[in-house]
Order: structure tokens, then sequence, then C-alpha cells
């Protein structure tokens, strides 16, 4: 009676709930070259050593030519995947020398397009170069 009562709280305890249906994201599927969908001018760059670097190359209106490259840019960030599918970004010294944490939660991630939101439900799609 014991083990039947035993063995039915363990079938109970292994099933799923729905927050438990959340995306699993592995660093190999972040790193990368990933552009913004809806502005091809900004770029984003996630590197394996688990820092990145974020740039704009929206062309000068007299020139034509970018203004800011990734050599130029001083959008330096560091990232990690927290609890599966949290896209976690520090952007040193930010706000008065402060590291400034900003969370995202990847809500779509293939081999060409990344899906993520701020906690306030903004949504960022990029697509990998």
């Amino acid at each position: 009676m014991a083990v039947s009562a035993a063995m039915a709280l363990l079938a109970v305890s292994c099933i799923k709930k729905p927050e438990d249906n959340r995306l699993v994201v592995s660093q190999e599927q972040v790193t990368g070259l990933w552009v913004k969908a809806s502005n091809p001018y900004e770029f984003w760059r996630f590197r394996g050593d688990l820092t990145g670097i974020t740039w704009d190359e929206t062309p000068d209106p007299e020139t034509g030519e970018p203004e800011m490259t990734e050599e130029l840019s001083n959008l330096g960030f560091t990232w990690a995947i927290e609890n599966g599918d949290v896209l976690m970004f520090s952007f040193p010294g930010a706000m008065e020398n402060q590291d400034v944490p900003k969370y995202y939660y990847i809500k779509e991630i293939t081999s060409t397009t990344m899906r993520w939101e701020d906690e306030y439900g903004l949504t960022y799609i990029l697509n990998k170069k």
C-alpha cells in the first residue's frame, strides 16, 4: 500500500506544469553576429567567451558612410543564459560607473532567428548573419 501511494505521488510529481514548457537555450545558439530585423543597421555580436558588442551602422546623411562600426563601438557587454531561457546583459559602467544588468526572455530561437521580450513586453527580433 505504501509503495503504491509512493508511486502515485512520484507519477504526479513528474507531470509537467505549463511553466515547465520553457525554452532551453544554449550558449552556442546565441553566439554569433545578429542584425535587428526592424533595423538592418543595428548589429549584435555575441562571443563565445560571454562578451559582446552592439553598434549601429546607420549611414551618415551627408557622406553615406556609417558613423559607427564594430571596431569603433564602445557598447560592449557581458551576457549569460540564466534559467534556460533568460538572456542577461550587463553593460559595464553604463550608469555612474555601475554595471547595469538587463534581462530578456527568449521566446524563440532557431539557427536564423532569435526573438526576445523584456519585462515590459517589448519584443526584439534578430536575424543571424
